[in-house]
């Protein structure tokens, strides 16, 4: 639902590159910042939200977290990949609610794109037991 990339220390940018389904976002140049992150449209409402001032109803949303470099965000296809390469770190890569993260380091490479397969979403009663008492 959603890739976070942030700066590795409070005290030093993180620099990087991006590609959009092989071509170079903006003019190829290297942005430096806080960082980045990729959000679906379910991934959307929370941090990409406050980045971005805004929510996706589909695709995928590339969002930069305080960057030197007048870029915006952008929304592309779902069916889009994103590569990125760290420039200069470190930096740190988390997803999702996952409780571990990932430090990354000059020449680090990413590459998101939506997974083959569907998340599956369970609500309270399909995980209850029909015999539980509530």
């Amino acid at each position: 639902n959603e890739v976070n990339v942030h700066m590795g220390r409070i005290n030093s940018a993180v620099r990087f590159k991006l590609w959009i389904d092989g071509e170079p976002f903006g003019e190829g140049e290297e942005i430096i910042g806080d960082g980045f992150l990729v959000a679906t449209p379910f991934g959307s409402t929370a941090y990409f939200k406050q980045i971005a001032r805004g929510v996706l109803y589909t695709g995928l949303g590339v969002a930069f977290k305080l960057v030197s470099s007048v870029v915006n965000h952008v929304v592309i296809p779902d069916t889009s990949t994103v590569r990125a390469v760290i420039t200069r770190g470190p930096a740190l890569m988390g997803y999702d609610n996952a409780p571990d993260y990932y430090e990354l380091e000059e020449g680090d490479e990413l590459v998101m794109h939506k997974a083959a397969q569907p998340a599956i979403l369970l609500t309270w009663d399909e995980m209850k037991h029909p015999n539980d008492a509530f």
